[in-house]
């Protein structure tokens, strides 16, 4: 392959023309240095020849040596715009890299998104079909704002149901303090009963120091008398058991059981702790005038 098909730069090309100039001068020189002819002429004429000859070979050698500096910082430019050239490269390069990271990374956060189970996806919302059927308005939305309905429709209800849970709750609490203040004034209608006995037993002395009642018939009389009060009292006081243990297991009802009253078998069929208190109180007072009117009746007699 010919050089001057490869180099192709006009410069390169001028140094490329005086170097053939300045060797074929230097092989002119040489041919005349060693020609016969030249060895033939005077020394003078020779040395003369041979100085023209030398002096046009160290002017093709400086023009040679110009180009050859010129091609050296040329060469030194192109090296220097070639490595700013590689750092602009590298830098897009770099770029181009992170561009490609960025790239892996969005596309792995995308496709982490589209698998994510979402929380929502396992509400128990009711069917879409029964909601469409209660909103109409929302037929024919998208699948998301659809959704964004449901739940937003499943939020209000549980505030609703959870209001009604928290004023049951304050009701059931209520119900409870009422039941419990019944049952201590259950369980202190015992020492009152016992005090109003103690406080009438003075008004029965009285009655039994009454004239007529001092005769051996009248003693006989008082005999019986103080029987039988002693049996009413016992059954005045079977009774008001009877009456307390009424009103306990009303206060207290098992779903299903039955009470006795005076030869009368009653269901409890008690629902809710409400209908319990409002029975509970009535039955206690009746006991206690149950309690009170035989003690009364005892003692006038």
């Amino acid at each position: 392959m010919a050089i001057d098909t490869v180099v192709t730069d006009p410069s390169l090309k001028a140094v490329l023309t005086a170097s053939r100039e300045a060797r074929q001068q230097a092989i002119d020189l040489l041919t005349l240095t060693s020609s016969p002819t030249t060895a033939a002429l005077p020394p003078a004429t020779a040395a003369v020849q041979i100085s023209k000859q030398q002096k046009l070979l160290n002017g093709y050698l400086a023009q040679l040596r110009g180009l050859q500096r010129q091609a050296t910082f040329g060469a030194r430019d192109t090296k220097a715009q070639t490595a700013e050239a590689r750092q602009e490269v590298d830098r897009l390069h770099l770029q181009l890299q992170n561009l490609y990271y960025e790239q892996r990374h969005l596309q792995g956060e995308i496709a982490a998104c589209e698998a994510y189970n979402h929380t929502y996806l396992e509400l128990p919302l009711i069917p879409e079909s029964e909601f469409l059927a209660l909103f109409p308005a929302h037929v024919g939305a998208s699948e998301e704002a659809l959704m964004a309905a449901r739940i937003e429709h499943e939020h209000a209800e549980r505030e609703a149901l959870e209001q009604q849970r928290q004023g049951l709750l304050k009701m059931k609490q209520g119900l409870i303090a009422d039941n419990k203040r019944r049952k201590e004034d259950l369980a202190s209608l015992d020492k009152q009963l016992e005090n109003f006995i103690d406080a009438a037993k003075p008004i029965q002395k009285t009655l039994e120091k009454l004239p007529g009642r001092q005769s051996p018939r009248g003693n006989l009389g008082h005999r019986a008398l103080r029987n039988l009060r002693a049996r009413q009292f016992t059954t005045s006081k079977a009774i008001l058991n009877a009456a307390r243990d009424i009103a306990l297991k009303i206060s207290n009802p098992t779903p299903g059981s039955e009470i006795s009253v005076q030869g009368r078998h009653i269901q409890n069929e008690v629902k809710t702790p409400a209908a319990s208190s409002e029975r509970a109180m009535p039955h206690s007072q009746d006991a206690n005038s149950v309690a009170a009117i035989a003690l009364l009746h005892g003692g006038s007699k």
